[in-house]
């Protein structure tokens, strides 16, 4: 059974598409996303967009939504911005001041 597509919709993560899913033990789900369909990249610092990457790693972030929490694996990208230099990607689940 492939990703469910409507649970990005239900996360609120729109932007984004499901690459794969799994249900540990103790009930809690991790989805793992990637961006959907974006060639450019906005700096954390002053919303730039650029398509200049320096490099990615992987990185998780946890969405509370209902009962349980859901864990959020993706790629957190660092790029080479025009006025600030070298910052992180702004990502759509998480808050924009966040480490």
């Amino acid at each position: 059974m492939g990703p469910p597509r409507g649970c990005t919709w239900i996360l609120g993560l729109t932007d984004y598409r499901v690459i794969e899913f799994e249900r540990h033990d103790h009930g809690r789900l991790v989805i793992e996303i990637e961006r959907r369909g974006m060639h450019r990249y906005v700096s954390s610092l002053c919303g730039w967009r650029t398509g200049r990457l320096r490099d990615a790693r992987p990185a998780r972030g946890t969405i509370c939504r209902g009962r349980s929490p859901v864990t959020v694996r993706y790629q957190l990208r660092r790029l080479r911005c025009r006025f600030c230099g070298i910052r992180t990607e702004r990502v759509g689940l998480a808050d924009p001041h966040a480490r």
